[in-house]
């Protein structure tokens, strides 16, 4: 029998039932429950216990000795299975899996971009940009 003044739990899931002492359930003072729902959204706040990272999130991968820029294609459930990405490697997008713990968030990727610009055309023959024809008042 649930002790008085206390809800019943038979339908909350995952729980079985009041902590108890020989039938007494200890108080938790109302100091420690602040600090408590304090600290969780603290860490609600900066995005829970580790980072979800989406699919279109731009990040850094550092594994080791591979280092480069990459784009989340498919983001992951536990920080640890493993994260599917499109990796810039040697001039070429390729779809990898990554471990979670290499990945790095690219906050300001603006400056970044996954692919750098072309500067020639192949061959080593350089891109010429066609210049601005002068414009005429008549």
């Amino acid at each position: 029998m649930e002790g008085a003044g206390k809800p019943s739990l038979q339908r909350a899931p995952h729980v079985s039932g009041w902590v108890n002492f020989e039938g007494v359930s200890p108080a938790v003072p109302d100091e420690v429950v602040s600090e408590l729902a304090s600290r969780i959204e603290s860490i609600n706040d900066s995005g829970g216990l580790w980072r979800r990272f989406k699919a279109g999130d731009r990040v850094r991968i550092v594994s080791g000795k591979l280092e480069g820029l990459g784009e989340v294609i498919e983001s992951t459930n536990s920080p640890q299975s493993k994260v599917r990405v499109l990796m810039d490697f040697m001039g070429r997008l390729i779809p990898a899996q990554v471990p979670w713990s290499s990945l790095q968030p690219l906050e300001n990727y603006a400056d970044e971009q996954l692919r750098p610009p072309r500067r020639t055309r192949g061959r080593g023959r350089p891109i010429r940009t066609p210049k601005p024809a002068s414009v005429v008042a008549s």
